[in-house]
């Protein structure tokens, strides 16, 4: 008897993700959660949220929300990850082998309309890390093995653009150093805007960004030509 009470007690106790919901279900509730995460975080900041605060805005109890999330660092983590998912998305869709010029352009402009309109919930997680290197050099400590991987893809979808305009005599230099240097510039300037250091828009900043670049690739092709 004491086995059979056992199996019962193993089989009874509540998985992760609500396993008696269909899929479809479980997919929604999440995404319930997450909006609702978003939302108070860009109204109260992640220090002042409680993960009853976003419970009650999704509808649900909290010890629903826990099961999909143990805490709200998690859910913090979670909604970041997606918006790098969107945002990835769309810089895929920039490239343009033709005229990697206007690629160059089109991510700064993407990349920044992006972060801007995400402006109040992201600059929570961008304040809620110590600095500036957090990001750019622990981001799979700060954000998450699933956020690391996004921001490789970006890292390489960046550097093809970029390879395309050395291919092209657009650019000079090794492609990989030159995304490198191009993602650095946009992640410093979003972090600056983000924290209340930069005035305007952040789109406002995307033609200054992309002139640095793009005259600093130019110049070296020009001394290049000048000293075969």
């Amino acid at each position: 008897m004491a086995s059979i009470k056992s199996t019962k007690s193993k089989s009874s106790a509540p998985a992760r993700g609500r396993p008696h919901l269909r899929p479809a279900e479980r997919a929604l509730r999440r995404r319930h959660f997450l909006e609702a995460a978003a939302d108070c975080f860009a109204r109260k900041g992640l220090e002042e949220t409680t993960m009853e605060e976003i419970a009650r805005q999704a509808g649900y109890s909290s010890g629903s929300l826990y099961i999909y999330f143990k805490d709200k660092r998690e859910l913090c983590r979670a909604v970041f990850e997606e918006r790098i998912a969107a945002l990835m998305a769309r810089v895929a869709s920039c490239r343009n082998p033709k005229d990697p010029a206007s690629a160059v352009r089109r991510v700064v402009q993407v990349v920044f309309e992006h972060w801007e309109a995400k402006r109040d919930h992201c600059r929570q997680c961008h304040t809620a890390m110590p600095d500036r290197a957090s990001f750019e050099w622990n981001i799979r400590e700060q954000f998450g093995q699933k956020v690391y991987e996004h921001y490789l893809k970006y890292l390489q979808m960046v550097e093809t653009i970029c390879r395309d305009g050395v291919r092209r005599k657009i650019f000079s230099g090794e492609p990989r150093l030159l995304a490198h240097f191009l993602v650095g510039m946009m992640n410093s300037t979003v972090f600056h805007w983000m924290r209340g250091k930069m005035k305007g828009s952040l789109t406002a900043h995307a033609d200054e960004v992309v002139l640095f670049f793009m005259q600093g690739a130019a110049e070296k092709r020009t001394a290049e030509r000048r000293n075969p």
